[in-house]
């Protein structure tokens, strides 16, 4: 009966497993889970992990007229990811529906479901999942379980069934919360991982152009440093197609399509307007309506600035227009024009730097220049005195 038993959960936890994976891929699923905490993603990720736990619940197994599930993996996996709010709706939506079910157990288990996602959430807040080992998800499993075998020997009637229901279900109800815990917590720390290395590899591509196009902008936003900065931009960021721009005009485009674009300067006014007057600074526009060439098909854009005011724009220009390359691209592209703002800040400086230097050289000289002029008058005189013929 154990291994019939643990056969069956197995197939009920690879559902939710199969689950979480394809969920985990999308990447608006991704910046839910690891975005800012807000009422969208409360309801979201609380929707999702409580239909999990429904999930568990509907592929239990039938024992002694109870059931046999892993109904609070969804529960505690919710609190886990999502805190204290996301395990207790997530837990109240997997509890009601266990009760909708009926049972001598329906009420024990509808009430440890809730308290399970609601534990595992405050679990959360002193301990982040990211951070959890392996060590520390078997004890939250094992607990979660005793919770809920703890509720349904004291609330469940006639006792005696409940002990012999326990007794039947203990070890394989306990194992399998405990795999498909280990199972989300690996999913999700993954996920993060993954998208660490990304931002990681974006930072590091970030500096290295800077630190090549420094050079050039050291004389300020002009074509010829835009024209620079805008090769190396496309050469080392691997972009279909660059331009840079001021406030009224296009400094430099780089790529063919873009080059050979007869409207290129009205293309990237257009979109230079859009970026200036975003309140953000920061613009992405997958399928734009401007007079554009046939192979481009995105543009991600951010402003330039220079002390607080947006001096001109960085444009990119790609031929694919997918959700998650245009995340990627924008992040790149405010990123990259934040640290070339830098660089013509500090060009800026250094340029204030010199002036300053050769204003206070005048003002010697001019200090210095009548003070020698006196002294030689002063000279003359006294020899005239002294000694007129010298």
């Amino acid at each position: 009966m154990t291994i019939t038993m643990l056969l069956g959960l197995l197939e009920n936890i690879s559902v939710i497993a199969v689950i979480a994976l394809i969920i985990g891929q999308l990447d608006y699923f991704r910046n839910i889970v690891y975005g800012k905490n807000n009422w969208m993603r409360i309801v979201i990720l609380s929707t999702l992990f409580g239909f999990l736990s429904v999930i568990g619940t509907e592929n239990g197994l039938r024992v002694n007229d109870a059931l046999a599930n892993t109904r609070i993996v969804g529960a505690v996996a919710g609190g886990l990811i999502g805190g204290p709010v996301v395990g207790f709706i997530a837990g109240l939506i997997g509890g009601i529906h266990r009760y909708s079910l009926g049972g001598f157990t329906a009420f024990a288990c509808a009430i440890s479901t809730v308290m399970n996602g609601y534990l595992a959430g405050i679990v959360s807040t002193k301990m982040n999942m990211l951070r959890l080992k392996w060590q520390h998800i078997v004890l939250i499993g094992v607990t979660a379980e005793l919770i809920q075998k703890v509720l349904v020997l004291l609330m469940a009637k006639p006792f005696s069934a409940a002990l012999e229901l326990e007794v039947k279900i203990a070890i394989p109800t306990t194992i399998m919360t405990i795999a498909g815990l280990l199972l989300f917590t690996r999913v999700f720390q993954n996920l993060k991982m993954m998208q660490d290395q990304s931002g990681a590899l974006g930072a590091n591509l970030a500096l290295s152009i800077a630190s090549q196009t420094l050079p050039h902008l050291r004389t300020g936003l002009n074509e010829y440093s835009a024209k620079k900065t805008a090769e190396l931009i496309r050469e080392m960021a691997r972009v279909d197609a660059v331009a840079i721009t001021d406030r009224e005009k296009l400094l430099s485009a780089k790529g063919h399509e873009l080059e050979n674009h007869v409207q290129k300067e009205t293309l990237c006014a257009q979109v230079a307007e859009a970026v200036l007057t975003h309140p953000t600074g920061v613009w992405c526009d997958k399928d734009f309506a401007l007079p554009r060439p046939p192979r481009l098909k995105s543009i991600s854009a951010a402003s330039l600035y220079h002390q607080n005011q947006k001096i001109g724009t960085l444009q990119f220009y790609y031929k694919t227009s997918s959700s998650k390359t245009s995340q990627i691209n924008e992040k790149l592209v405010d990123g990259l024009a934040k640290l070339l703002s830098v660089q013509i800040e500090l060009a800026e400086i250094e340029h204030q730097a010199k002036m300053r230097k050769q204003a206070e050289v005048s003002a010697l000289q001019a200090q210095i220049n009548p003070h020698f002029l006196f002294n030689t008058l002063g000279t003359i005189m006294s020899y005239c005195r002294t000694d007129p013929d010298t």
